[in-house]
């Protein structure tokens, strides 16, 4: 039985590295005028050939996530871990779907700000507005082109869950260890968030681009879709 499983790895606290990113991305490099959210993950892609019982097999692929720092450390990160498999899946941790929104809703709370009027002295009965635009969700995965992490990785985890009693896992390969920016992009279409997505990913000289080195990362758009709660 094949099992794909996707982890996301997050920081609780301040992540320093995207905070730098930010400050240089929209400072320095003027992106200010349509960058607008970003925040960082640690996406990791295993696929394993379990022989016995698949929830099983995820139940101790959970247990050597939790009891190992390799991946993450409870104190200090969120995770979300998705399996699936055929006829079934399991899940652990928050879903893609729940950080998704809830760094949505964060960014929309961010951008609410209430009309630059005179009430003399009295707060505004009138609700907040957004900023006016549309806003698009661009994921891009940047990723090393050496594959020598991946298969340590692989390797590390397979050993582990062998040496789990009843674990049935013959092989385990690591298909993707990368780290996985999402961009809030103020765009007129989707194609043009795509186009500023990567401008900013892709370094091609010392101002332009900053998430990836081209000369032994590759860098990927995952996906792009409209954030409508911070777009009219």
């Amino acid at each position: 039985m094949k099992i794909d499983a996707e982890l996301l790895v997050g920081l609780k606290g301040t992540d320093l590295a995207a905070t730098t990113a930010w400050l240089t991305l929209t400072g320095p490099m003027n992106h200010g005028g349509h960058l607008v959210g970003l925040t960082r993950l640690e996406g990791y892609r295993f696929l394993i050939d379990a022989t016995s019982d698949p929830d099983e097999t995820v139940i101790r692929l959970e247990a050597v996530l939790n009891r190992q720092s390799t991946f993450f450390n409870r104190n200090k990160h969120f995770h979300a871990l998705e399996c699936r498999w055929d006829g079934g899946a399991h899940g652990e941790g928050y879903s893609r779907a729940e950080i998704r929104q809830r760094w949505e809703a964060g960014l929309a709370n961010s951008l609410r700000y209430k009309p630059d009027r005179d009430f003399g002295g009295k707060d505004s009965s009138e609700p907040p507005i957004l900023l006016a635009s549309r806003t698009y969700g661009v994921e891009v995965s940047v990723e090393d082109d050496d594959r020598s992490a991946r298969d340590a990785l692989a390797t590390k985890l397979q050993q582990s869950l062998q040496d789990s009693a009843g674990a049935g896992v013959t092989s385990v390969a690591c298909q993707t260890k990368a780290t996985l920016w999402w961009l809030a992009l103020r765009a007129p279409d989707e194609d043009m968030a795509g186009e500023l997505a990567e401008r900013i990913a892709v370094t091609s000289r010392r101002d332009e681009g900053l998430l990836s080195n081209p000369n032994y990362q590759h860098a990927e758009i995952i996906s792009i879709d409209e954030i409508a709660r911070v777009s009219i």
